[in-house]
């Protein structure tokens, strides 16, 4: 069912594989640097449920990183991972509210 109350399958956005990897690329080379080490206590998995808000705090990182790399390169990967982060949580707050109105419309009959 998607948002309209159709019974129409809903296609969640999942991170790619790429993506995924380059995240934890990233998570490892940012964790060297001082600034990031709350990196550590992250676990890359977790983005998939979004458990205990990770996906915030990866956003919150890979935005500072962001601003301060010069690299085009890394700047173009980092630029990809806020997005799909960003698109990952949407999905899940998305997918929170079709289960929220799956519950409502069953228990209303």
């Amino acid at each position: 069912m998607n948002m309209n109350g159709d019974n129409k399958n809903t296609e969640y956005y999942v991170i790619s594989p790429s993506i995924m990897e380059n995240i934890s690329f990233y998570t490892r080379k940012l964790s060297n640097n001082l600034s990031y080490n709350k990196l550590q206590n992250l676990n890359v998995n977790d983005i998939h449920t979004n458990q205990d808000n990770v996906i915030d705090n990866f956003m919150n990182i890979f935005n500072n990183a962001l601003e301060e790399e010069e690299e085009e390169e890394d700047r173009d990967n980092l630029y990809e991972i806020v997005d799909a982060l960003n698109k990952r949580k949407n999905t899940i707050q998305q997918i929170k509210y079709d289960v929220l109105k799956r519950r409502e419309e069953c228990c209303c009959y």
